[in-house]
């Protein structure tokens, strides 16, 4: 899923993201938490597990616009190769 045919790397793209998402659900038998809460206020958190429905994973949207913009990275220096050339002349 993460290599082509051939070998290479695949880019990562959300695509590929929630195929690996999805994949992960089924793998983990679509796990779901369950929360009760007790008479003294605690709330307890049991952890379930579906094997008869293939369900899709939950697809979770998390509100980033107040969050600052990613910084660009440093790009690299180019490096320059210093080509010498002689001309001497044999005779």
């Amino acid at each position: 899923m993460i290599q082509t045919r051939c070998g290479r790397r695949r880019p990562y793209s959300l695509e590929l993201g929630l195929k690996i998402k999805q994949r992960l659900w089924e793998k983990l038998n679509c796990p779901s938490l369950l929360e009760t809460e007790q008479p003294a206020g605690r709330v307890l958190i049991t952890e379930r597990f579906s094997k008869t429905s293939r369900s899709i994973a939950p697809r979770i949207h998390v509100d980033i616009s107040e969050e600052p913009l990613p910084e660009e990275p440093r790009r690299k220096k180019a490096r320059h190769r210093v080509i010498t050339v002689s001309h001497g002349l044999c005779m």
